[in-house]
């Protein structure tokens, strides 16, 4: 219809318009970006605002190729300090609920107001940065613990996890050194008590 024929004669004017003023083009990217930023450390943002940029940016073809990119480049390095933080003081419950948590979150944000194409994007990083990059942390500073305290809930998180990353033999491997460590301990305390 003729209607429509406008809003793509106008689209395209409006995109080639921002791609020549390359200044304003990432000027709103990076607008928008800080917006997400600002919402993951907790403050609140205009969801609508930020719906309506990304979906004028996804409609004059410049989500994909110039905002989804920069996005994923400035979480990378976002989720990698954080990593780093919570490996300073690392307790393995709460960084499971944590991975768990920041993971629900970009669910939301790709339902509130990003292309549903880069939830996968975002949630496989935080895989990679929370689970895959520090799985020697994760076994060796608290599987014990969670197998000692029954702690069902976190070992399913755990489990969960490594499924999703493709690390399960590794948890196979820190269960059966577990088994046979614990096995030892009891064998040494039952000569010893005799």
């Amino acid at each position: 219809s003729r209607i429509k024929t406008l809003e793509k004669l106008i689209l395209a004017e409006l995109a080639a318009l921002i791609n020549n003023l390359k200044d304003i083009k990432d000027a709103i990217i990076q607008q928008v970006i800080e917006q997400i930023m600002s919402e993951r450390k907790g403050e609140t943002i205009d969801k609508d605002v930020i719906r309506n940029v990304v979906q004028m940016l996804i409609k004059i073809e410049l989500y994909k190729p110039f905002f989804e990119p920069e996005l994923l480049r400035v979480s990378d390095q976002f989720y990698k300090d954080e990593a780093a933080e919570l490996n300073a003081n690392f307790e393995i419950v709460q960084y499971l609920k944590h991975t768990e948590r920041r993971i629900n979150e970009e669910i939301g944000r790709t339902l509130d107001y990003l292309d549903k194409s880069t939830e996968n994007k975002l949630c496989s990083l935080i895989e990679k940065i929370f689970i895959t990059d520090n799985l020697q942390a994760i076994l060796s500073n608290g599987f014990d613990g969670l197998i000692d305290n029954s702690n069902i809930e976190s070992l399913s998180k755990l489990y969960y996890f490594l499924d999703k990353v493709g690390k399960l033999d590794f948890l196979k491997k820190t269960w059966g050194y577990y088994i046979k460590q614990r096995g030892n301990a009891l064998i040494n305390e039952n000569e010893l008590s005799v």
